[in-house]
């Protein structure tokens, strides 16, 4: 009779993965107009809030989210961000955003999809003001 050993090949849970780093997108993302003013000249602002659902898990001790969400936000608005009355998800309520994670997932999407060809595309998203 063959027994199976417990515990063999474990999943690794969603919240221990490693983040996601790629230095190509937050280029890319440098190149988007801020979502909060539209000017350029913007920095990579890490979300540092949590969303389950959108597969987001907060940032762990001294460590930066995934790069897959962050938005461009000039220098200004990003320690807005971190210094806003009532926290991050008030900042983004606050200047019209109400899902940044979806709005994160929307425009890595079309990077990973069309690479640098999705600025126009992205620029669009960020314009409509739909998030």
């Amino acid at each position: 009779m063959a027994r199976i050993a417990p515990h063999v090949g474990r999943a690794t849970t969603v919240q221990n993965r490693k983040n996601t780093k790629d230095k190509d997108y937050l280029s890319f993302v440098h190149e988007l107009p801020c979502v909060v003013t539209g000017r350029s000249g913007v920095v990579a602002a890490h979300l540092s809030a949590s969303s389950p659902k959108h597969g987001h898990w907060g940032r762990a001790k001294m460590k930066k989210a995934s790069d897959r969400f962050v938005l461009p936000l000039t220098n200004d608005q990003h320690l807005r961000s971190h210094n806003y009355p009532g926290g991050e998800m008030q900042f983004w309520i606050d200047n019209g955003i109400s899902d940044p994670h979806g709005l994160c997932l929307a425009l890595s999407g079309l990077f990973y999809e069309i690479g640098n060809d999705a600025v126009d595309e992205c620029v669009a998203i960020i314009r409509s003001k739909q998030w």
